[in-house]
């Protein structure tokens, strides 16, 4: 999720409050507005490969822009896919 950066009025001795107890205004805000949109957050954590059942962690890219390999979603699909079934398996084959 891309965070954007936006103004918000608070009563100043709200504020103050708020920092002597260490609170985190934004994050609070922000959970505040996804409360009153009814929002729900989706987190998917398959961990296996939709083709062959093989476990392996999901692709990403270090801090130093490293990339490893991992499961990749397959878009318009919507599939996991193991890096060894990615290689191996042609376009046709897979859909």
């Amino acid at each position: 999720m891309v965070k954007a950066r936006t103004t918000i009025s608070i009563d100043a001795e709200l504020v103050k409050q708020a920092q002597d107890k260490m609170l985190n205004i934004s994050g609070l805000a922000e959970e505040a507005v996804r409360q009153k949109l009814n929002y729900k957050e989706v987190r998917i954590d398959i961990l296996n490969c939709e083709f062959c059942g093989r476990e392996c962690s999901k692709a990403f890219v270090d801090k130093q822009g490293n990339y490893n390999d991992g499961l990749t979603w397959l878009c318009p699909d919507e599939k996991w896919i193991c890096p060894h079934c990615l290689r191996t398996k042609s376009v046709r084959r897979l859909f």
